[in-house]
């Protein structure tokens, strides 16, 4: 199951029928209609990877993709040119402001969507990406189902660890290009994306579209367990200390679309929370990262690429970009979980075989 699934059930609330003490101290079933419960369990946050139709997920996925690539992909430029070395004679940022600032006024607004058309191939990964998340996420959650507490953690981590595992074979080919054009300073001679893959395949080998990938690895795989990690708990927790009834339908004829704004709302602030964490904890290996893959020459290695900072920079330049990657993940991980909050809803199936009598 996703994320969010199962929040507002851990938090007191959703659709299971819950037990009362009567006067004596027997416990009583919840007279809650099982039509009521039945809406309940199919209300949109507690929808589950395999409630949802998954043709409709898939045409709704790119765009949700697109939408918020648009907005997080200056905060990715600015992050890479911080976290890069400075050409000969460049001014070096003064902050994240300063960044974006310089950029638009002595490269023009455009360059801080340098690198962005290579970049929508990204938008081919969600497919990947979720259904081994997902898939991995229900397969271990079955598997401790004796052991809530247990698989509330190693559930999400594991998911993140192993999706993004996958997806990196397919991401870093796509960050190699697009880094090279996103630290072009000279707006006019930058790049195109063929010339760029032409001249690292020419000069480096085809392998050099793959540089880096065993850092990206230990950058992403740690960032996404991580954050789905936090993401689930901090939604769990936030979900279990507000009004259930912000959540789950309240009548029997409900809709998947019953409590999204709360649930959107909550998914937001869990997400950008969790963004952040990540963002922080990973931002080291990330620094590495972005300078392997942006060195010149013959398969530079991280060895050398970390020896090379520290004798520039020290320790400090573990934490180049810091600020800018925090916004960049934290403002992209809440808006990712709005729009999948949004896009279950919209992809719900009613299972209608299933349906009590009367179910619409």
């Amino acid at each position: 199951m996703d994320a969010s699934s199962g929040a507002a059930g851990a938090g007191g609330g959703g659709g299971a029928a819950t037990a009362t003490a009567d006067g004596d101290g027997a416990v009583a079933a919840d007279a809650t209609p099982p039509r009521l419960q039945r809406a309940r369990a199919v209300h949109g946050s507690q929808l589950h990877w395999e409630d949802l139709d998954k043709t409709k997920f898939m045409l709704f996925m790119p765009l949700g993709a697109l939408a918020i690539r648009v907005v997080a992909y200056p905060f990715s430029l600015v992050k890479t040119r911080m976290q890069a070395d400075l050409p000969p004679g460049a001014r070096p940022y003064r902050g994240v402001t300063d960044a974006f600032r310089t950029i638009a006024r002595t490269e023009g607004p455009r360059a801080l969507y340098k690198g962005f058309g290579v970049s929508l191939l990204h938008l081919a990964i969600g497919p990947v990406y979720l259904p081994v998340l997902e898939t991995t996420r229900s397969a271990i959650t079955e598997r401790l189902h004796d052991r809530p507490q247990l698989a509330a953690v190693a559930a999400p981590f594991a998911a993140g660890m192993a999706a993004s595992c996958v997806a990196q074979l397919l991401v870093v080919p796509i960050d190699v290009i697009s880094q090279v054009q996103m630290t072009a300073r000279d707006s006019a001679a930058a790049p195109g994306t063929v010339a760029v893959t032409r001249r690292l395949v020419e000069t480096q080998g085809l392998r050099s579209l793959w540089r880096g990938y065993f850092v990206s690895l230990f950058t992403y795989a740690p960032a996404s367990a991580i954050m789905w990690t936090t993401f689930t708990a901090v939604n769990t927790a936030v979900t279990g200390h507000l009004p259930q009834r912000w959540f789950a339908p309240q009548v029997e004829h409900a809709s998947p679309f019953d409590g999204v704004g709360a649930s959107m709302g909550v998914a937001a602030f869990s997400g950008a929370v969790a963004g952040g964490v990540a963002g922080t904890i990973t931002n080291p290996v990330d620094v590495i990262r972005a300078r392997l893959q942006l060195e010149e020459g013959a398969r530079p290695s991280a060895r050398e690429t970390l020896r090379v900072m520290l004798r520039q920079y020290g320790y400090r330049g573990f934490w180049r970009g810091l600020n800018a990657r925090v916004l960049a993940m934290a403002q992209g991980t809440a808006s990712m979980q709005c729009a999948y909050e949004l896009l279950k809803r919209m992809s719900a199936t009613r299972q209608d075989a299933a349906a009590p009598p009367g179910w619409p």
